[in-house]
């Protein structure tokens, strides 16, 4: 290189420019012959007219820039290195973010005698490494070769083995001779000899430089080994075929894992298929879509084109999607959860009004589950439950109001007896009231059932300070705070507060009532708090005992009240206070 002149172009529109870059690059040491351009589509002609080393540009040129001129030469396939010379650092950084080889950015400095000679060493160097560039990449290659951690293989065009390395010996078992022996197709697996020749075929042809298959080997033991292999054709200067490079990846175990996973799925389906009872599997497209993937034998045997025309359809254009519903299954896509959720009307399918709970999973990564219960029957069977209850109610009134009647009859013959015996009286009188206070406390308990009926939404500020106005004496104040709309009972929350005020009145003898609001993470607790004489300690652990009361004959005014709040799914307890103070929890789903 150094006995031939470096022939060298330079474009620059500054003809200073040029003339000094010229003359400093002729004293350099350096054999440098230099050829100037103006432009870019002089530079282009002057190159497709001529061989050159290096190209040297100035950035801003007269019909573009350094960046269109070095597109330009690569459409050409002139490749020689390109030195962009300019002082504007972004105009290197677009240069560097073209993504194109061998360039290189220099900055202008004031000096141009040190600027064209560092300038001139640079480029002779360049040169020099790109003459070494063939030597230095056949050693590269062999030393990658060697040590590469995956499979590699030189093979002839009729697929004998020519060169292997350690990691393809170790790979299929067999020492390097025992492989540099064999035809490639004695270790490819039976069913997928005839993938090589065609792809050898295709590259001979020139259909593709390189192509990646997937195939199979035989280890030296007999097992099958998966790999994924890439394979390039290399040709010699005149372009005839020589050899295959194929780079050879073990994937086996990642084969394993698709199948273990594939057969997975593939039972997934076949229970979603066998579920006695409507199923469907929602996905979660890349865009963020829900839509509805496929439904279960059960409901297309049940209602055939009624849900399957909903299939591949976004769950938010399906009527039957509540936005509770919707809300439920993105919860589920988000954190893989379990729920389950109690429709709040019946679902009307094939004509039939079905009352439904809906559970949902999600069994495989962006698929979830959702079953539909059929709870009609049992919503039936409680519907009839307090049908009956009812009827007892109404039984329970008839007798009590009969056996009030013979009760009287008989105070009115004791009052209007003469008889001498006073105590026998009182005793009789007493005997009756026992019966009178039995009679009511059994009425009430048959009122209050088990059963709570449809909740609906209820102003709860408005039916305490209802309650409070019938049930507080005039001289037992109310301190209340505005209490929140909840779902509940009405009746039977109605007769929660009565019980638990006219158990005040009755037992504390208190001249204020108040009635507290705290909120929580997981809902509110009402406090229902008097100032009348405070519950015993011996007194607190039974006091929702069934049949308790510190009354005479008996009474159960605080167990109907926890039989009630339990029914709403509520909880009711005493605060470990000085004052009497009753904590009503409700939570958050009826707030």
């Amino acid at each position: 290189m150094s006995d031939t002149a470096i022939r060298i172009l330079f474009v620059s529109p500054d003809k200073e420019r040029c003339r000094v870059a010229r003359a400093q690059l002729a004293k350099t040491p350096h054999r440098l012959d230099v050829v100037i351009e103006a432009s870019v589509k002089g530079a282009e002609m002057s190159v497709g007219q001529s061989t050159f080393d290096a190209v040297v540009s100035d950035f801003r040129l007269q019909d573009g820039t350094g960046l269109d001129l070095i597109k330009a030469l690569r459409r050409q396939g002139r490749l020689m290195p390109f030195f962009a010379f300019t002082a504007e650092d972004w105009a290197g950084v677009s240069l560097f973010s073209s993504g194109l080889s061998d360039i290189y950015y220099v900055v202008n400095i004031p000096d141009a005698e040190t600027q064209y000679s560092e300038l001139g060493a640079i480029i002779e160097q360049t040169v020099k490494q790109r003459s070494g560039t063939k030597l230095a990449g056949e050693r590269w290659f062999k030393e990658i070769f060697a040590d590469s951690e995956m499979g590699m293989a030189l093979v002839s065009t009729d697929q004998q083995i020519l060169q292997i390395n350690r990691y393809l010996c170790e790979m299929l078992g067999y020492t390097e001779d025992e492989l540099e022996s064999m035809n490639f197709d004695d270790i490819t697996h039976p069913d997928d000899r005839l993938v090589a020749p065609e792809v050898s075929r295709r590259m001979i042809e020139g259909e593709a430089k390189s192509v990646q298959v997937e195939k199979r080997y035989i280890h030296k033991d007999g097992r099958v080994v998966w790999a994924a292999a890439t394979a390039t054709l290399i040709r010699n200067d005149e372009g005839r075929p020589m050899f295959f490079v194929s780079q050879i990846r073990d994937v086996t175990d990642q084969k394993r894992a698709a199948e273990a996973l594939r057969r997975s799925e593939t039972r997934f389906r076949e229970t979603f298929e066998a579920i006695p009872e409507p199923a469907m599997i929602w996905r979660r497209t890349p865009d963020g879509f829900i839509v509805l993937d496929s439904i279960n034998r059960f409901l297309v045997n049940q209602y055939g084109d009624e849900v399957t025309k909903f299939i591949g359809v976004k769950a938010e254009n399906i009527p039957l999607i509540t936005p509770r519903v919707f809300r439920i299954m993105k919860d589920t896509f988000d954190t893989g959860g379990r729920s389950s959720y109690e429709m709040p009307e019946p679902l009307n399918f094939g004509g039939r009004d079905l009352w439904v709970v809906l559970r949902f999973a999600r069994p495989i990564e962006n698929e979830v589950l959702v079953v539909a219960t059929d709870i009609t029957r049992h919503r039936e069977s409680e519907a009839q439950l307090r049908k009956e209850k009812e009827e007892l109610s109404t039984f329970a009134h008839m007798m009590a109001h009969d056996l009030r009647n013979s009760l009287q009859r008989i105070l009115s013959f004791v009052g209007s007896a003469e008889m001498g015996a006073g105590e026998y009286s009182q005793e009789i009188t007493r005997t009756v009231r026992e019966i009178e206070t039995l009679l009511a406390s059994s009425i009430a308990l048959a009122d209050a059932g088990l059963a709570v009926g449809k909740k609906e939404r209820v102003d709860l500020d408005a039916l305490v300070t209802e309650v409070a106005k019938e049930t507080l004496p005039k001289d037992v104040k109310l301190a209340k705070d505005k209490l929140p709309v909840v779902r509940c009972d009405m009746l039977k929350a109605r007769q929660v507060f009565q019980n638990i005020l006219q158990n005040a009145i009755e037992h504390a003898e208190p001249t204020q009532v108040e009635v507290r609001l705290e909120y929580s993470q997981d809902g509110a607790s009402v406090l229902i708090r008097n100032d009348g004489r405070a519950i015993l300690p011996e007194v607190r652990a039974k006091l929702f005992a069934p049949g308790f009361s510190t009354k005479s004959g008996g009474g159960r005014g605080l167990a109907i009240v926890k039989k009630l709040v339990d029914a709403h799914g509520w909880s009711i307890s005493l605060d470990p206070s000085s004052a009497t103070t009753f904590r009503l929890k409700i939570p958050q789903s009826d707030l």
